[in-house]
């Protein structure tokens, strides 16, 4: 019922009573026909409600495909086209229905459409004056204000309404199309109900590499014989270059055949020659809690794929391997190198899974967080919320009732029927706000919300160990380097600019892998977001946003000033992924190690 129905619902009893009381036979005829009319369009409303649900079917199609999973890209646009039917034309004079976009995309135009909640924790006396002021724009309002790319508004009868929107994927994970959320209003807006229709569509999201780097060539371009101990990851081959002779085997190509010095020993020689193994690239990419706070398309680790994506692509149009070592805060995940397009995508795969953020390891109940999983439940589970079904529990003590917010109860209910819990954690979640933050984080995150408020707060970021973090990563590289063979590029995507982040147990395995041969390069991501652009210019802009961009990318420089300096004795280059040449100096490190030599660093990078 809205506020309309319950202005006239309310005068009409008053009036009624006063009719009775007083005996004015016609005021209270008039009062009694008023409420009797909004019972009618009750009755009305609710089986026109039901036919609509009952017959109602949704088709969505995303970039023209309609199957149940797909893949997308990061940082391009999508096209959404959602299709309902009726099949009964028996319908309410006034149907809204909105597409739930996951929070991975964002829409491609202005969102105008805008709903204001009563917030619990205001005065009585502001929640008091907001009901008024509801009341009067409900009851006053006749048109909506303009809508939503995602949504439409159906008034008439129509077998087909369509929802035609685009949007722009922001990170890589996953992308969550959950449904249809439809709110139903009669022709006097006495009534409007709000219900949700599950059209599940779930899409992996993979990091979209630039092709503005070219690759470097496959052909060796020097002969210079490497130092001593440093190998070119040589075995027998037709190349270019001899290797060695020795005598024919049967099973010899009669072209590697030497007939000169055959001629001169009397017997069959072969020629072998030189072919090079193609240099394997392992990409270390830190995944803790500290890459993985901010919104989509605003963490860290948004950055390291992207940059992580970029460089596997050029390494391996150039015909080397690529492997990966994912590091987070439950394990360290290895993918074996991969060649070729075959490989590539294998890698692509892993990274897209990786960037789907999990369940947080912290749990603090705050109200923010009670907030957002009312407003998640409120709009993908509106029936679960109702009087009827979930109403508030009064067999609980009153001394309980006065300290127990009702959204917590609520809510908890919501998590139980969800998860199909038992009655031990249904009053665990009640009672305790640590196992309610739990699930809620849970529920939060299946929903698709980023790691930052509400789902975590300032204190769990605070309690951040950078420690347990530097053992993580360097966990990896050890098990990177036991698992190495000769001449091997490791790219370090970790931030090390933090204040308190300990890197002498990192350096010390970094110098390990430099003793074995072994280059290294470092890729810092850059809290400004700033990302490599296609081209090698830069166009600088004077607005304000862009200056203000531009005087944090120079103090971020100056912070990693002494960290260049501390890796550089080891011959190890530090980048910050935001720099336009963040990608030239790893693909640097993998032709130096393609030749199989080793260079003096003097200057910087």
């Amino acid at each position: 019922m809205t506020y309309r129905a319950q202005f006239l619902a309310f005068f009409g009893l008053i009036g009624l009573y006063l009719g009775i009381a007083i005996g004015q036979l016609t005021l209270a005829t008039l009062c009694l026909s008023v409420l009797l009319w909004i019972l009618w369009e009750r009755v009305q409303f609710s089986i026109q409600t039901r036919r609509e649900l009952s017959g109602l079917r949704i088709q969505r199609l995303v970039n023209g495909r309609k199957e149940p999973t797909g893949v997308l890209w990061t940082g391009r646009m999508i096209h959404v086209v959602v299709r309902i039917e009726f099949s009964n034309r028996f319908i309410l004079h006034e149907r809204i229905y909105r597409d739930v976009v996951p929070e991975n995309l964002e829409l491609a135009g202005p969102l105008t459409r805008g709903h204001s909640k009563t917030n619990t924790s205001e005065p009585a006396r502001s929640r008091w004056l907001h009901w008024w002021q509801e009341l009067w724009i409900g009851f006053l309002t006749i048109n909506d204000v303009s809508m939503s790319p995602n949504e439409t508004k159906l008034e008439s009868l129509g077998a087909v309404a369509l929802i035609d929107y685009k949007a722009r994927v922001l990170a890589a994970g996953e992308a969550v199309f959950p449904g249809v959320r439809i709110q139903f209003r009669d022709k006097m807006r006495f009534f409007q109900l709000n219900r949700f229709v599950a059209s599940s569509q779930s899409f992996r999201v993979l990091p979209s590499p630039v092709d503005s780097f070219e690759p470097s060539p496959i052909v060796k371009r020097t002969n210079a014989l490497p130092k001593q101990g440093i190998h070119r990851q040589q075995k027998p081959g037709m190349g270019l270059e001899l290797l060695e002779l020795r005598d024919y085997a049967d099973g010899d190509p009669p072209k590697s055949i030497a007939w000169k010095a055959s001629a001169r020993r009397d017997k069959l020689i072969t020629k072998l020659f030189e072919s090079e193994n193609p240099v394997r690239v392992q990409l270390l990419i830190d995944g803790t809690l500290n890459a993985r706070v901010g919104g989509f398309g605003y963490r860290l680790l948004d950055q390291m794929l992207h940059v992580a994506s970029t460089l596997a692509d050029s390494v391996i149009s150039a015909g080397d391997a690529v492997g990966t070592f994912l590091v987070d805060e439950q394990e360290v995940k290895r993918t074996a190198a991969g060649f070729g397009r075959v490989g590539l995508n294998k890698q692509l795969q892993v990274m897209g899974a990786f960037g789907v953020n999990r369940p947080p390891i912290h749990s603090t109940l705050t109200q923010p967080m009670l907030d957002a999983a009312f407003a998640v439940c409120s709009e993908r589970y509106p029936e679960l919320l109702e009087p009827q079904v979930n109403p508030f529990a009064f067999y609980w003590s009153f001394f309980q009732l006065s300290r127990l917010d009702p959204k917590r109860m609520q809510l908890s209910s919501v998590m139980a029927e969800l998860y199909k819990l038992p009655i031990t954690t249904h009053v665990a979640m009640v009672l305790e706000p640590t196992e309610m933050a739990k699930h809620l984080q849970r529920f939060l995150c299946e929903a698709g919300m980023p790691w930052m408020n509400p789902i975590l707060t300032q204190g769990d970021l605070s309690s951040i160990d950078s420690t347990s973090r530097v053992n993580r990563l360097t966990q990896a590289l050890t098990l990177a380097i036991s698992n190495a063979k000769d001449n091997e590029v490791f790219v370090l995507f970790v931030d090390l600019l933090s204040e308190t982040m300990p890197v002498d147990q990192l350096l010390t395995t970094i110098k390990l892998a430099r003793s074995k041969h072994h280059r290294v390069a470092i890729v810092c991501p850059s809290p400004t977001f700033l990302r490599p652009p296609n081209s090698g210019e830069i166009h600088h802009s004077q607005t304000a946003f862009e200056l203000r961009m531009a005087a944090q990318h120079i103090r971020l420089k100056e912070l990693a000033l002494p960290y260049k300096r501390m890796v550089a004795k080891f011959g190890v280059p530090l980048a910050i992924s935001g720099e336009p040449k963040a990608i030239p100096v790893v693909l640097s490190e993998i032709a130096i190690a393609r030749t199989g030599r080793t260079i003096s660093r003097g200057a910087l990078q």
